[in-house]
Order: structure tokens, then C-alpha cells, then sequence
């Protein structure tokens, strides 16, 4: 396993951009623009845009996060800026859900979804399987397996 991303909700996506990467060093690697095919692994439900910027640097991908049309309804900690979960990369998803759940985990089920990667103009494409589950105090988990 190892962490592939950070998350964080931004109130101005330009403003922000500037503070990371020319305050903190990071890179404008790509953005993206996700419409209700993401809805699920924001754990939200109806209409939903989101705008995400990755940044990289010091070998940590960041994405920063600004919500156009927020989806209702919209969990708490979704409503506040910062960060909202990290992810990680797992060889089996399945199988890490299940052992998630019985250390006290809630794998989100309406959370599931699939990604086309297909970033860097890269000529195969290659697909995602995602899953947010929550640790015992709530704090979102996303699991990618690719």
C-alpha cells in the first residue's frame, strides 16, 4: 500500500495554486473537472461539480478541490475547507474493504465508482476502482485499486 493523494477543499482554486506552489514548492501537474460520476466517492448525492487541481511536490500529490455546485446533501466536514481525506493505493480492493470493516471500518458502498486514467496523454487506458470507507471515527478513506 502507499498513500497516493491528499485532498483538500479551497474556497479560491487560483489563490491557492499560487500558495502551494509558489510558497511551497509544488508543481501544476493537470486539472479536472468531475460532474456526478464522482458524487459517490464525495459521499454526496444530486447534482455535483467539483474542479480539482493535482499539484505535485516533495513526492506527495495534492489536489485541491473547489466545488462549483455542491451536491445536497452535503456531510459536515464536505461543508468546511482543508483537508476532507487522503487516499491510498491497495493491490486487492476487496479484500482491504473487508479487513478494514472488521478493525472497525463502514465501507460506503454509494461510494463506489470507476476512473478512465488516462492522464499524460498516454495511449492505454487504464481503470480505477474506488471506495471510500470510514475509519472508526468517521474520517474518509479512499481505496484505488488499479
Amino acid at each position: 500500500m502507499k498513500i497516493d493523494h491528499f485532498t483538500i477543499n479551497v474556497s479560491d482554486l487560483e489563490r491557492s495554486t499560487r500558495f502551494y506552489c509558489e510558497g511551497l514548492g509544488f508543481e501544476h501537474i493537470e486539472d479536472h473537472s468531475y460532474g456526478n460520476e464522482a458524487a459517490g466517492t464525495a459521499l454526496v448525492q444530486g447534482e455535483y461539480l467539483v474542479h480539482s487541481r493535482h499539484l505535485r511536490g516533495g513526492g506527495i500529490t495534492l489536489i485541491l478541490n473547489w466545488a462549483e455546485v455542491s451536491a445536497e446533501p452535503l456531510a459536515d466536514y464536505r461543508r468546511q475547507y482543508g483537508l476532507t481525506n487522503f487516499a491510498v493505493h491497495v493491490k486487492q480492493l476487496e479484500s482491504h474493504v473487508e479487513t478494514l470493516r472488521r478493525l472497525g471500518g463502514t465501507p460506503v458502498e454509494s461510494s463506489r465508482a470507476k476512473f478512465s486514467l488516462n492522464s499524460g496523454g498516454a495511449r492505454e487506458q487504464s481503470m480505477a476502482e474506488v471506495i471510500v470507507c470510514l475509519d472508526p471515527d468517521g474520517q474518509p478513506v479512499e481505496l484505488i485499486a488499479i
